[in-house]
């Protein structure tokens, strides 16, 4: 599964829960025949250039600073990358980040802001994501700190994508 438009800005949580989720992505994917990824909550997909993003991914890091999010049950649609995933509920500081984003970067169209941390990509029966979900439920933190600010190249598969830059908020 490829993305359209070609970068991304992710919000990385701190180094504890990151390494958690990190183990549990991993372990899914191998268990399960899938691509491992970092760890992440999209703030803004869909940019189509990568072309002078450094001084506003500075700017934005500035802005936003630290927070923490509140993290909500685990879900699953018919979608590759919300395969299986857990919600975040958007406070006033997420809303804002993503405002402040849409402003300095353009990049995924208007609509709903919904975000989340995604535990597995791909393409599999309700009924085993909804086993999945059952079984790692117990498993979720309930709050996460985002402690930085990554511009992703999006190109390729997601076990391809890298980071061009990072930005402690």
């Amino acid at each position: 599964m490829v993305l359209s438009g070609r970068f991304g800005l992710w919000l990385m949580p701190e180094a504890g829960v990151r390494d958690a989720l990190q183990s549990q992505i991993a372990g899914l994917a191998r268990e399960y025949g899938t691509v491992p990824f970092e760890p992440h909550v999209t703030l803004l997909g869909g940019i189509p250039d990568q072309a002078a993003l450094t001084a506003p991914l500075a700017s934005l890091a500035a802005q936003v600073g630290t927070m923490t999010v509140r993290l909500g049950d685990i879900r699953y649609q018919c979608e590759y990358f919300r395969c299986l995933y857990i919600e975040i509920k958007p406070d006033a500081a997420l809303v804002r980040a993503r405002d402040l984003a849409r402003s300095l970067f353009g990049g995924a169209p208007a609509g709903p802001f919904e975000p989340h941390v995604s535990l597995l990509y791909g393409d599999m029966p309700e009924e085993l994501k909804g086993a999945i979900a059952a079984r790692l439920s117990d498993r979720v933190p309930r709050t996460m700190r985002l402690e930085r600010l990554a511009l992703y190249d999006l190109a390729g598969r997601p076990d391809t994508w890298s980071a061009i830059d990072a930005r402690a908020l």
